[in-house]
């Protein structure tokens, strides 16, 4: 998906395009709220980063680079992560915010990036899974500085982490009906322990002692009291005939 990128004040229910002409299409913003990450598309088609303050006080700054770009996810540590799409395989890379250290984060080809843990330490990353003979692809959890893979779900998920660290939120689409499911961890391990069968988790996770279960669709996660969510309606105009 591609568009504008809005505010909304939840008061007053203005509403403030962030960035006109601008056609976003991900984008994350810093631990301390105050710097916006996100890719755009540009007239030719190709994808590039972007950096600006969420004040609006001075434009954004696009990073400079030969490769198309995307999904920025900030750490905690002032370095954002992302997505560089090549002829044949995406990797991903790591940067600081002045656009300096820039290197390869993992060194195999990924699918796609979901979603970066606070400390750094772990990954969300959709990549093909060539020793399962049932599934073309998965979403697993890789340790940065090395180590073995985590398997999420085999298939597409999403999933994360709340950006105190003290749950992992498994999103709607890995769960029943619309119920997005927060597994308490310990900062230590930064995961709870998985089990797959098939294309889900194995036994109730909702169960998981500790475990917050949140309804409806949700997009982000601050705290199991905090959450943004969305829900569609349909309106219809009906109108009364008289009859004679």
């Amino acid at each position: 998906m591609r568009g504008e990128l809005h505010s909304t004040d939840l008061e007053s229910g203005s509403d403030q395009s962030l960035f006109p002409g601008f056609l976003v299409t991900q984008y994350d913003i810093s631990p301390d709220s105050e710097r916006i990450a996100f890719s755009a598309i540009d007239q030719q088609g190709h994808s590039h980063l972007w950096l600006a303050p969420l004040s609006l006080r001075s434009s954004p700054r696009k990073f400079i680079s030969a490769t198309d770009e995307d999904s920025p996810v900030f750490d905690a540590s002032g370095h954002i992560y992302f997505r560089a799409i090549g002829g044949t395989a995406n990797f991903l890379y790591r940067m600081s915010e002045d656009g300096k250290e820039r290197t390869k984060a993992l060194p195999g080809a990924i699918l796609g990036l979901d979603s970066v843990s606070p400390d750094g330490i772990w990954v969300i990353v959709m990549r093909e899974m060539q020793e399962d003979k049932d599934v073309s692809f998965g979403t697993q959890a890789v340790p940065v500085g090395g180590g073995d893979p985590v398997t999420v779900c085999r298939g597409f998920c999403a999933a994360g982490w709340t950006p105190n660290a003290r749950f992992f939120v498994l999103y709607s689409l890995i769960t029943d009906r619309g119920k997005t499911v927060l597994i308490p961890v310990s900062p230590e391990k930064g995961l709870p322990s998985f089990h797959v069968s098939g294309t889900r988790l194995e036994g109730d996770v909702e169960n998981v002692e500790g475990a917050r279960v949140l309804t409806g669709f949700v997009d982000a996660v601050f705290s199991p009291e905090l959450y943004a969510s969305w829900r569609s309606s349909v309106h219809r105009n009906l109108y009364r005939i008289p009859l004679q």
